[in-house]
């Protein structure tokens, strides 16, 4: 394999010449330019990652941790986040962590080690102390960018965070649901995340300032998270229906299960039953009918993300704490 002694003398130019090309093209006059890129083609040499970072104390890495890929919120996340970073010219590690609180710590761990240049954080599920308290030990001075999550104690001044206005969907799907003539209206939730309690906080508060009658113990309903959950729910609920009534499910994966099991037993959706998701996902439009949801705008939280943390690379200023607005989308299932 050429080294760049070897490039520098194929070429007749100084190693700093050979530098140059790689590290500050700018500065080389063309044909000079060409000469070097041409021997460096030909030799198929790249120069090594880290050792460059060394030298300009930085690795061109950011890392990006969340618990589960096969979730299309946070897939999609990923998606968005790759390719502005790619485009700027930032490799990313991509980290699978699980629920698991030993793997999260670890995997930071390990990309403390990687000398990143920032780090995007998925989901409240990382919002605990002992991940706090590993980030301040292991990386005290790295950007670090939040979606949809806080640090639960005293703010890190390297912290940064993205979140949505949970209380804002809720109200809307609540509004929605009273112009469709629904009073009866229940919150399925299906896990226990900070970003749950929060939507869990603001249905009860729209269906309380809008004066409907609202028992948490009835209202606000756990399922198993998914289509199976949301199935089962449905199985349960159909027998026991009044009237007309309404469900606002915390995700549109777990409501696409509780639509097709309500369609198997006969009950007519929108007319008894009314349901709404939330993400905006793909699963929204595969179900039959397609599903009325809460778009939490993954797309643009996750491109604020990057080009919050891009601005950072670049000294630019920027706020510590960004926040968006939810849209309810409308479709057959309300």
């Amino acid at each position: 394999m050429a080294t760049i002694y070897d490039i520098a003398a194929e070429a007749k130019v100084s190693i700093a010449t050979v530098s140059r090309a790689i590290n500050n093209p700018s500065k080389l006059a063309p044909d000079t330019l060409a000469r070097v890129k041409a021997v460096l083609e030909k030799n198929n040499y790249f120069p090594n990652a880290m050792a460059q970072g060394l030298v300009r104390n930085s690795t061109k890495t950011v890392g990006v941790l969340l618990t589960d890929i096969k979730n299309p919120h946070f897939s999609t996340s990923a998606y968005v986040l790759e390719t502005l970073f790619f485009k700027w010219g930032y490799t990313t590690l991509l980290c699978n962590t699980g629920n698991e609180l030993s793997k999260k710590m670890d995997y930071i761990q390990i990309l403390a080690s990687k000398k990143l240049d920032g780090l995007v954080m998925l989901g409240s599920t990382f919002s605990s102390g002992e991940i706090e308290q590993v980030l301040r030990d292991y990386m005290p001075e790295v950007p670090i960018m939040l979606s949809n999550m806080a640090l639960p104690t005293q703010p890190m001044g390297n912290c940064y965070s993205v979140q949505i206005d949970h209380g804002v969907g809720q109200r809307l799907a609540v509004d929605h649901l009273i112009s469709r003539g629904f009073r009866n209206i229940s919150f399925i939730k299906a896990n226990d995340t900070i970003n749950t309690h929060r939507k869990v906080e603001g249905f009860a508060q729209a269906m309380r300032e809008r004066g409907l009658p609202f028992d948490p113990k009835k209202q606000i309903i756990p399922v198993e998270q998914g289509p199976v959950g949301g199935r089962s729910f449905a199985a349960s609920a159909a027998p026991k229906l009044k009237d007309r009534q309404a469900f606002i499910f915390m995700d549109d994966f777990t409501a696409i299960g509780a639509v097709s099991e309500f369609r198997k037993r006969g009950v007519p959706i929108p007319e008894q039953v009314a349901i709404i998701g939330e993400d905006n996902s793909t699963f929204a439009l595969c179900s039959e009918p397609q599903l009325t949801t809460i778009d939490t705008q993954i797309e643009n939280i996750s491109t604020v993300i990057a080009s919050t943390l891009h601005d950072i690379f670049l000294k630019r200023p920027v706020g510590n704490n960004i926040v968006l607005y939810p849209e309810l989308v409308v479709r057959e299932t309300t």
